[in-house]
Formats: C-alpha cells, structure tokens, sequence
C-alpha cells in the first residue's frame, strides 16, 4: 500500500484481489473504474442532511441519503454509475437489500483509494 493512502482496494469481476489498510466511512475517498474517478464525500446537504455526495469531473452527480445511500433506482438501472455502487455495497455504505443481492449476482472491477487524513503532529 502507498504510503499515501490509508486504505486501498482492487475488485477484478466482482471478487476482491487486493485489500490493504482501514478503510474509515466518513473520510473522502475515490472510485476508480473504466478510466473514470468518483469522488466521493459524507457532508451535509443544503437541507442540513448528512449524504454521501458522489462528484465526477467537479460536478456533483448524485447525493446519497441516510439510511440506505442508495440512488432513486433500482440496481440494474444505474447505468454509468454501477461500478460506483457496487464499491460502495462493498464498503458497507449501501445497505439497501436490493443493491446488495444484485451485485452478489453481478461483477463489476473496480479500485477505491482512501487518502490519509489524519496524521500525527
């Protein structure tokens, strides 16, 4: 593992190939798939609700509410966004049944990287 990050995983078809260090919810985080960079933070909305907001290219793409982060559709209508939800299931973020059923029958590869962010003084 990168001495810059504090977790890392890789997920080739759907199973884990590599696992390293202590991955922490609430810190930002990024989902890499296809050439593509998720970023992904837990803040709080306009509403003063608690969400994972999920950035491409600098543009917020989608906020995920309490209690199950899920998107406003079923799993198999994520589109684009399924590498990012199958991370995020992996995670234990997601915790919608539905989401969770459909990506132990699905494969999806991706990488998710957690930076440091807290070190000690």
């Amino acid at each position: 593992m990168s001495e810059q990050y504090q977790y890392e995983l890789v997920v080739d078809g759907g199973c884990v190939t590599n696992e390293s260090g202590v991955f922490f919810k609430p810190a930002p985080f990024v989902i890499a798939f296809d050439g593509q960079s998720i970023a992904v933070t837990f803040r709080r909305n306009d509403h003063h609700e608690v969400v994972y907001a999920v950035h491409h290219d600098n543009q917020l793409v989608a906020e995920l509410e309490h209690p199950d982060y899920v998107a406003n559709v079923a799993p198999d209508q994520l589109g684009s966004l399924t590498p990012v939800f199958a991370a995020l299931v992996q995670l234990r973020i997601t915790a919608n049944k539905s989401y969770q059923d459909f990506f132990e029958a699905h494969s999806v590869s991706y990488t998710v990287k957690q930076p440091k962010f807290l070190t000690a003084v």
